[in-house]
């Protein structure tokens, strides 16, 4: 996987995550239900999905290319439990900002899940990533 590629799903990847917001509230009220909260929907989400993708997935995509399981499914896999814990924590510090907390449900776990494996699936798409694993890593791929 070629570092320009890299980088550049670095950089659009983690914009799923808001793409994959509006379009679900979008479809669920068959038109367009934004008003004045779409640029603060799709800044919370973009920055949730950068830091997620930096602090977590980056590291799991390095794991799974020392260990040889580095393709576009493992990746995704990978990507449904770390967006659970993602959106478990952006829910967590929003509840600390906003002073208040409400219960991790099912539904949370869900949309975390799904944001994760969009973004994923994304990045490894624009990078280059097949269904076939890398095989066994070398120096020179390391990240």
């Amino acid at each position: 996987m070629p570092h320009r590629r890299r980088v550049l799903a670095a950089m659009i990847a983690p914009w799923a995550a808001p793409l994959v917001t509006v379009l679900f509230f979008v479809v669920q009220s068959r038109g367009w239900p934004f008003r004045s909260e779409l640029p603060w929907i799709l800044g919370v989400s973009a920055i949730t999905g950068y830091v997620g993708l930096f602090a977590i997935g980056l590291p799991i995509m390095r794991e799974l290319r020392r260990a040889g399981w580095l393709n576009l499914l493992s990746l995704t896999l990978c990507a449904v439990p770390a967006g659970v814990l993602a959106f478990y924590l952006f829910l967590r510090v929003l509840g600390f900002l906003l002073e208040s907390s409400a219960p991790f449900e099912l539904s949370h776990a869900i949309w975390g899940a799904s944001l994760g494996a969009s973004v994923a699936l994304v990045f490894g798409i624009i990078a280059g990533l097949t269904l076939r694993s890398s095989g066994p890593p070398s120096a020179a791929a390391e990240l």
